[in-house]
């Protein structure tokens, strides 16, 4: 007859299953139950009592009497239980009813020792902050009922939070594209910064000097260069082709010059930190400006001098 499997972190329960056990199958004698129960403990478990077992022919009911010396030598004492559940028993990822019946096992509740209400509020102590204040309007339910309640809360929340890190993930890689977007932008407006040669159609064509700088007295006194590259509204980067360097772009900006003879030029300008303002020759090419640098002067092709 196989007798349940002996249970050396919980002797209390495992008696408690042979005495069912043995009602079950109507085993009454004291000496039978004393022989299967030693059959089903461990070698290391029957060193612990072997001075009992070599005197247990003296015992009228050795059985019981087994039962009371496994209860005294390898159940913990009462205090020390209490101690363990009071400053050792964590939560510890476990979920909230499996706390609880190990509280109630370190802790079982007596006729008139009031354990119930300690290990209510040891049980709620130790589950998270959160579930604690969701908890408060069901106090007054069972505490079995509570645990069931703690383990779906808490499984709620923990779901919540393993969904944190895809929507970090979701972010930075939204993060990554913008920047990623932000660079081709860069390299967008570098590449149409770069010189470009056509020649104008015949009913364009206007004399040009080689230099399409405007002279000293008819350039404005800015502080920013407009030129006809740069349609961002944020600052970039390009390479100024005066200047020979990589200066820092604001935008464009939409400007009408007026000369004091000319018609007035309209034209979108590139908005940039640089030291000296220039006028383009694009600008000077679109507008059939000629510039003569000898005379200090600039006028309009096929129209009177400035």
């Amino acid at each position: 007859m196989a007798v349940p499997t002996f249970l050396p972190t919980d002797p209390e329960l495992w008696f408690a299953r042979l005495d069912l056990f043995f009602r079950h199958r109507h085993v009454q004698d004291e000496e039978t139950m004393f022989e299967l129960a030693l059959s089903a403990m461990p070698e290391e478990t029957l060193g612990t009592l072997r001075d009992f077992i070599l005197t247990a022919d003296q015992q009228t009911a050795p059985f019981t009497a087994l039962k009371a010396v496994c209860l005294d030598r390898l159940m913990d004492d009462r205090a020390h239980q209490i101690r363990q559940a009071i400053t050792d028993e964590e939560l510890a990822g476990r979920p909230p009813s499996v706390f609880l019946r190990r509280l109630q096992q370190l802790m079982p509740a007596g006729p008139n020792q009031g354990n119930e209400s300690v290990i209510r509020q040891l049980f709620l102590s130790r589950l998270p902050h959160q579930v604690q204040t969701a908890l408060l309007p069901f106090e007054e339910k069972p505490l079995a009922e509570l645990a069931r309640l703690a383990d779906r809360l808490l499984a709620l929340r923990e779901s919540q939070l393993s969904a944190s890190p895809v929507c970090a993930t979701a972010q930075g890689v939204e993060a990554r594209l913008d920047d990623l977007e932000k660079k081709v932008r860069q390299l967008i407006l570098h590449s149409e910064g770069a010189p470009r040669r056509r020649s104008p159609a015949p009913t364009e064509r206007c004399q040009q000097p080689r230099h399409s700088r405007l002279p000293r007295q008819s350039r404005r006194q800015v502080r920013r260069t407009y030129s006809p590259r740069g349609n961002s509204d944020t600052e970039q980067g390009a390479v100024c082709y005066y200047h020979r360097r990589f200066v820092t772009v604001h935008g464009s900006k939409t400007l009408t010059v007026h000369f004091d003879v000319l018609p007035p030029a309209k034209w979108t300008f590139t908005v940039a930190n640089v030291e000296t303002a220039i006028i383009g020759a694009d600008f000077i090419h679109h507008h059939c400006l000629v510039v003569d640098l000898a005379d200090s002067r600039v006028f309009q092709s096929r129209e009177r001098s400035l």
